[in-house]
């Protein structure tokens, strides 16, 4: 492994990171649906409190990837697969890790700036 990948690596792990503290603790407290699947997650989780969000975009990834693979074929790209999945581990972790039963401040408007920033 060239140090140009490794370094791509731990970029694009710790861009993973920054998303995944940005929905479990900016969007998904204060109920903002962000594009998507972390936003389709959010606002399915309004609806259904008791699905969890980690699982929950891993069923959704699932499903996305077959159409994906069905429509694109098998060189569907493995980054995209790796950081989806990722992705959704990490929120899972950040949900079982640090449970939040309410937004971190009552000013939506930092919050959503705060988020949108570390997006």
């Amino acid at each position: 492994m060239s140090m140009k990948s490794i370094i791509q690596f731990f970029y694009l792990n710790f861009g993973l990171a920054l998303m995944a503290i940005n929905i479990h603790f900016f969007l998904i407290p204060n109920q903002l649906a962000a594009g998507g699947l972390g936003g389709l997650t959010v606002v399915l989780h309004h609806f259904f409190p008791s699905l969890s969000i980690g699982p929950l975009m891993a069923v959704l990834n699932i499903v996305l990837f077959s159409f994906g693979f069905f429509f694109l074929g098998p060189t569907f790209g493995i980054k995209t697969i790796y950081a989806s999945f990722s992705l959704t581990i990490m929120v899972w972790v950040l949900e079982k890790t640090f449970p939040l039963i309410k937004p971190i401040t009552d000013d939506l408007l930092i919050q959503l700036t705060i988020g949108t920033v570390i997006a």
